[in-house]
């Protein structure tokens, strides 16, 4: 079933105490804007009811999703200094991506986009399931966010890695060759076609190091339906 899309049901992992995270309720996957009519019908088939499309604003706007469920929310993502990147400067070969993807960027995207982070789970709250989230590739964003929820459910640290990075084989296949070869040939990050465990892992160290975990890390933003998220996903 829609082999070009990544789809993947966020339930079926387990906690550090061995229970379960409900299946059906929130799905993932790389962009929808491009599938065809009949793939489009597919993903309807899992009756979806909410929409979180986590792309800019520009984005969003030029490449729209299809009508898939009753509702939808636009909830920007920011990647930061990487969304003022020019293509002029990037074939004049003036762009650091190396230092502007270091290792840090994941924990400083979470960091700047608290409201963001705030709203989306907020979102999961508010609006009937089955939910699905996306943005582009389907894996920083998406994967950032999806590995939150599983930091404030409880998922064991190194199942959270093994989530993130499991896009990785799909990654290999659907990613446009034509962008990678773009990236290769200017010397871009490997990040930008690919998913890198210690991204994830540097973002994991910030909600243990500065803010003592996920629920201080959820204080921090002003998200104060912990109890709430937890009984929704783990029954």
């Amino acid at each position: 079933m829609l082999k070009r899309l990544y789809l993947r049901d966020v339930g079926d992992e387990y906690t550090g105490d061995s229970r379960r995270v409900r299946t059906g309720l929130l799905y993932r996957s790389s962009g929808i804007n491009r599938l065809r009519a009949d793939e489009r019908n597919q993903l309807r088939e899992l009756r979806l009811r909410h929409i979180i499309d986590l792309r800019e604003p520009a984005i969003a706007a030029r490449w729209p999703d299809p009508i898939i469920a009753e509702t939808a929310t636009q909830l920007p993502v920011g990647m930061g200094i990487l969304e003022t990147v020019k293509v002029g400067d990037v074939l004049r070969r003036r762009v650091d991506f190396h230092k502007l993807a270091h290792s840090g960027l994941y924990a400083d995207v979470l960091e700047s986009n608290a409201d963001s982070v705030r709203r989306f789970f907020n979102s999961l709250l508010d609006h009937p399931t089955p939910a699905l989230v996306h943005c582009t590739a389907g894996k920083d964003r998406t994967g950032m966010l999806v590995s939150v929820l599983y930091a404030a459910l409880g998922v064991p640290r190194q199942r959270i890695i093994d989530s993130y990075m499991a896009i990785m084989p799909h990654l290999e296949q659907h990613f446009p060759s034509t962008i990678k070869w773009l990236v290769r040939a200017f010397d871009g990050p490997p990040l930008a076609y690919s998913v890198i465990p210690h991204y994830i892992e540097r973002m994991l160290d910030c909600i243990e190091e500065k803010h003592g975990g996920a629920d201080g890390y959820f204080q921090s933003i002003g998200f104060g339906r912990l109890d709430s998220l937890r009984a929704m996903f783990l029954g």
